[in-house]
């Protein structure tokens, strides 16, 4: 057999192994520190394309990785890899490699696997690159999978049209939910930056005196169920993350029938309107917001249409539509993949084959 004839037998075998769904399709993972929303959607979508009947797994960058506490059991039990024991990587595998790792697509740039940037924050997009660098030009990745379609535009206006973009729809677990009985006037909150939460409720309680009774109450550390619990029993949720490219807490505490009262982020989050929640993107504002909501809250002046519209609001992100949304955005890249091997292997003729 020829070199070439050997070369296009391998080429013609990794492109059934992706049609037999007899690949790898891998996710970087480092240990986290602190509970983390991206860290479970992660986790998320290797469980979905395991559902799926893929061979799918968290790849870790030690042998001594903890999976974390405060992941739901369904995700603890996922199997993880060690990049440092017996690792290795086929043409046809694909590696997941989230948005700040540029470290780790640096050291795959000379592998021939599938490869895809999953972005879900453009802050953290933005950490690991130089002026004028991007995925394309340095490290060879133009597949990039986002979790909104504001950050598929992000990504088209910033760094190149010529990316291939694919969005998904976040879903939120059905223990995300209302109460029912009555809520009490319990504030939740939860920030990224403990000082900018501090200098709210200072300022609060300076401007607003009277209302010293009112308490709030952290939902970190905890695990997700045991987040959304908290989140149900609370009035409203206050949510300060300026960096924040989606968001899932206002969208969880809507579930719940708890008031979003929001900072809005440089890249506004897709489901704020001015009937689903209090919102302002000026910070020293936000202890008026929480007094105007405590008011509206006391004198039974929040009406039934303004829960009715946090209720349509949540209702786009179920898990239903979320694995869907998954499901269509990996299946799109694999069959891509495929078509690549096809112009190796039939450069003149067009393929139906999907996986």
């Amino acid at each position: 057999m020829s070199e070439l004839n050997e070369k296009l037998e391998k080429i013609k075998l990794s492109k059934e192994n992706i049609l037999n769904k007899n690949f790898k399709v891998m996710f970087f993972m480092i240990q986290p520190d602190a509970a983390c929303a991206s860290v479970i959607e992660i986790y998320n979508h290797v469980k979905i394309l395991r559902g799926l009947g893929y061979d799918s797994q968290i790849l870790t960058d030690t042998d001594e990785y903890v999976v974390p506490e405060w992941l739901d059991d369904d995700l603890k039990v996922l199997p993880h890899i060690s990049s440092k024991v017996n690792f290795n990587i086929s043409v046809e595998d694909f590696l997941i490699i989230p948005e700040i790792f540029t470290n780790v697509m640096e050291q795959i740039t000379q592998l021939n696997c599938g490869k895809v940037v999953l972005l879900q924050s453009y802050e953290n997009g933005l950490k690991g690159l130089l002026p004028g660098e991007q995925w394309g030009d340095k490290y060879g990745i133009t597949n990039v999978i986002t979790t909104n379609e504001n950050l598929t535009e992000f990504v088209k206006t910033n760094m190149s049209q010529n990316y291939d973009v694919k969005n998904y729809t976040i879903g939120i677990p059905e223990y995300f939910k209302e109460p029912t009985k009555p809520k009490d006037l319990i504030i939740s909150f939860i920030t990224r930056n403990p000082q900018e939460a501090s200098k709210v409720f200072k300022l609060f309680y300076l401007k607003y005196p009277h209302y010293r009774f009112v308490s709030f109450e952290d939902l970190r550390p905890t695990k997700r169920s045991e987040f959304a619990d908290k989140m149900s029993k609370s009035a409203a949720t206050l949510w300060i993350d300026r960096i924040a490219s989606f968001g899932t807490t206002p969208i969880e505490a809507m579930k719940c029938g708890s008031v979003p009262i929001g900072f809005i982020p440089d890249l506004r989050p897709e489901y704020i309107t001015e009937k689903n929640g209090y919102w302002t993107n000026d910070i020293l504002q936000m202890p008026t917001l929480i007094a105007n909501f405590i008011e509206d809250f006391i004198q039974d002046k929040i009406d039934d249409s303004f829960y009715n519209e946090m209720r349509e609001t949540a209702s786009k992100y179920t898990i239903e539509n979320s694995n869907k949304s998954i499901e269509d955005t990996y299946k799109y890249f694999f069959n891509k993949r495929v078509l690549e091997f096809n112009r190796y292997l039939e450069p003149v003729q067009t393929t139906t084959e999907t996986v």
